[in-house]
């Protein structure tokens, strides 16, 4: 009887646990370096990874032309894309179904948007910005295609865009925004709006010496954007990715910066609907970062990020509401260095994971299924 009760418990057990399989995204051959950057998953069956070809290595650093692939649930392809004139790079995208999206960036001076409708990508007209120099890094849109694009200027200040009437105007909010960075937005409806990143800093220096002032973050209730209040220990993070689920529930990842002998590490935070807190993510090691996130819901889901002093790519996962590190002998073996800078949900029982091959040049996607 006793080993037919522990027969019992070990099938249960074995039950309850995921088994996780990663497989590597066959893409296409594309001529010279490239990267990739971004990936948002429609479905199962529908997905766009954006990326760039580029001269100088450096995973935050411009490129030399933009590139997007997309899934059709048997393959990647590129697609073709409006031209632009000299270097230009994107940086994020946003989809609303498999035949809209936008995705953001710069044609080497200024910001760009690119809007896919109707079978096609076309360029988006943006309003005049005093800045001369200035880059567009996330991006968040709601059903009708209203929304929001956050940027930078170095630390001339942060860039808000609006999108409405099916045209972009600009938030003139300069005692909010001045000499700071926005990185990343993301919302549960028109009335709850999140947006962060680092204050007074440029956005590419900062990736590569990571020293900001502090950590930023604004919200829009619908009628105004206000400044986020942070606890003690939470002042000084760059913030790479959020996502809100309602106006109780949201999650931000970034890291903290070194400073003094303190080292780089991952950060994740929760909102309670009052106060953001911290998750108290495990120390995956000496030092490591986290640029974004993937939740199937408040307490399950995926962080992707990279182990500095390794050059590898890192994996975090979400079961209800614990954090853990998915160990390296259980990741993709890649190369000698890559990097993971993207991560989605497909909305059915996969996660797919983009990045970088550094040794090899070329960018990389794997899809995670439980």
């Amino acid at each position: 009887m006793k080993r037919v009760r522990l027969l019992i418990f070990l099938l249960g057990l074995c039950a309850g646990m995921s088994a996780q399989e990663w497989a590597k995204q066959e893409l296409p051959g594309l001529e010279g370096r490239w990267k990739l950057i971004d990936i948002d998953m429609v479905s199962p069956s529908s997905g766009w990874a954006a990326g760039n070809y580029y001269a100088t290595e450096g995973t935050w650093r411009g490129g030399t032309a933009g590139l997007i692939l997309r899934f059709d649930g048997t393959s990647w392809k590129s697609v073709a894309l409006p031209p632009v004139e000299g270097h230009w790079w994107l940086r994020s995208l946003c989809f609303l179904s498999e035949n809209e999206g936008w995705a953001v960036g710069s044609d080497g001076e200024q910001g760009l948007i690119l809007h896919f409708a109707q079978g096609k990508w076309s360029r988006e007209i943006l309003p005049e910005i005093a800045q001369k120099e200035w880059d567009l890094y996330g991006i968040y849109m709601l059903s009708g295609g209203e929304g929001w694009a956050v940027g930078g200027a170095g630390q001339k200040g942060a860039i808000l865009l609006q999108r409405t009437g099916g045209h972009w105007i600009l938030a003139d909010l300069p005692d909010l925004l001045n000499k700071h960075t926005l990185v990343c937005v993301n919302g549960s409806s028109a009335t709850d709006v999140w947006a962060g990143g680092f204050r007074e800093g440029e956005f590419g220096k900062v990736m590569m010496t990571g020293q900001p002032w502090g950590s930023f973050l604004l919200h829009y209730d619908g009628k105004a954007w206000s400044e986020a209040e942070f606890p003690l220990l939470m002042r000084n993070i760059i913030m790479m990715d959020l996502q809100a689920f309602n106006e109780k529930e949201a999650i931000f990842a970034g890291y903290n910066p070194p400073f003094q002998s303190a080292r780089e590490n991952g950060k994740i935070a929760v909102w309670n609907g009052k106060k953001w807190s911290d998750a108290k993510p495990p120390d995956a090691a000496h030092e490591w970062k986290l640029y974004d996130l993937a939740m199937k819901d408040p307490a399950n889901g995926y962080a992707a990020g990279e182990y500095l002093q390794r050059r590898q790519g890192l994996v975090l996962q979400c079961t209800k509401g614990t954090w853990e590190v998915i160990k390296e002998k259980k990741l993709p073996q890649v190369s000698t260095q890559w990097d993971l800078v993207a991560t989605d949900f497909d909305g059915g029982k996969a996660w797919y994971f983009a990045g970088w091959d550094a040794a090899n040049h070329q960018g990389i996607i794997y899809r995670l299924t439980e």
